[in-house]
């Protein structure tokens, strides 16, 4: 059976075949998610984070500040109460995860799609 090196990931020990190391793919993934873990998220952060995400002006319709204060609402309940995540830190890591949960959703009841 052939090692598969294009998808190893380093786990700081040489695997028992000699192959793949620090050199792969799955070695830089792992060190970025190393680095993400050590990145705190106060709510502070995420509110900030959230903000960036859907910024909201003085320009934009009462419909489309509230489509935007309800998707608001649903990426803090994704960060902050998703049950899968409870036992995660508030870490970046969090945060990502809670955000690709949010890219894949249905929409929040009320706000329509473009």
């Amino acid at each position: 059976m052939a090692a598969n090196v294009e998808t190893m990931f380093y786990t700081r020990e040489k695997p028992w075949h000699g192959l793949g190391g620090e050199s792969g793919r799955g070695f830089k993934l792992s060190r970025e998610f190393e680095r993400l873990r050590r990145v705190k998220m106060p709510d502070s952060k995420v509110d900030g984070c959230i903000n960036a995400l859907l910024p909201m002006d003085a320009s934009m319709s009462t419909q489309q500040k509230n489509n935007i204060t309800r998707l608001r609402e649903d990426m803090e309940m994704r960060y902050f109460e998703a049950p899968d995540l409870q036992d995660m830190p508030r870490n970046a890591c969090r945060f990502i995860n809670a955000m690709s949960d949010f890219a894949m959703r249905d929409p929040p009841e009320g706000v329509r799609e473009l």
